[in-house]
């Protein structure tokens, strides 16, 4: 279940919820761009600590990342119903906006969105939510538009815009989405890694026993004293 934001209570009633859903939505999504910048970081030495670590799994992790970071971008841009069931998406809480002046507003900011969205809206329909056939029996790159994690970032970026223009409107207070803080969950793994190329080298030196790792590996009630 994504998070959700506390919404000014200058929001109209009708769509304080529904702004505190896709707000919250947008913090998960954010938070997760952060974690794939860390994790994947340009520099050479950190992927290959992965690459040594774990290559194949780091891959699988990677493209697990990219497809539901598009998944997630998508929905926030589908339409405010499908097939008579409501969406949690922007087209929703334009569709509670009562001034039409704001609203034609908001439907102009949603267009620049939607243009930016168009390639991540593709790969989740035949790719990621759906078999499309020609798609996964050919060479998809070559049927689908190219969607890169700079795309991503923007389509985010649009998508903050919005919700900050929506809350500006009624509050006029903005909410700064680029200070959200994450765990050093990233930091925390790359010292893992570094700690057991450590071990690897104390072992070598002949000052650590080979198997003494084995002690550690288990559940906490059966490790080894």
């Amino acid at each position: 279940m994504s998070a959700r934001l506390d919404p000014p209570k200058e929001i109209p009633e009708n769509m304080r919820e529904i702004w505190a859903h896709i707000g919250g939505e947008t913090c998960d999504i954010r938070t997760k761009l952060i974690f794939h910048k860390q994790l994947y970081s340009s520099e050479k030495w950190h992927i290959d600590k992965l690459n040594k670590a774990g290559g194949f799994l780091f891959y699988i992790i990677d493209n697990l990342f990219m497809d539901d970071l598009t998944l997630s971008l998508a929905r926030l841009t589908d339409p405010a119903k499908t097939k008579g069931k409501e969406n949690l998406s922007l087209l929703r809480l334009i569709d509670e906006v009562e001034s039409n002046d704001f609203k034609n507003k908001m439907m102009a900011q949603y267009q620049k969105i939607k243009s930016l969205v168009e390639a991540a809206q593709d790969h989740r329909n035949k790719r990621i939510a759906h078999n499309d056939l020609n798609v996964l029996t050919q060479n998809y790159p070559k049927l689908l538009p190219n969607l890169t994690l700079n795309c991503l970032h923007s389509i985010l970026a649009s998508i903050e815009e919005f919700l900050n223009e929506f809350q500006l409107h009624y509050s006029s207070v903005p909410f700064d989405f680029t200070m959200l803080q994450v765990p050093e969950d990233v930091d925390n793994l790359m010292i893992r890694i570094c700690k057991s190329e450590a071990y690897d080298a104390l072992v070598k030196e002949g000052k650590t026993p080979f198997q003494y790792w084995e002690k550690f590996y288990g559940e906490p009630a059966q490790v080894n004293p």
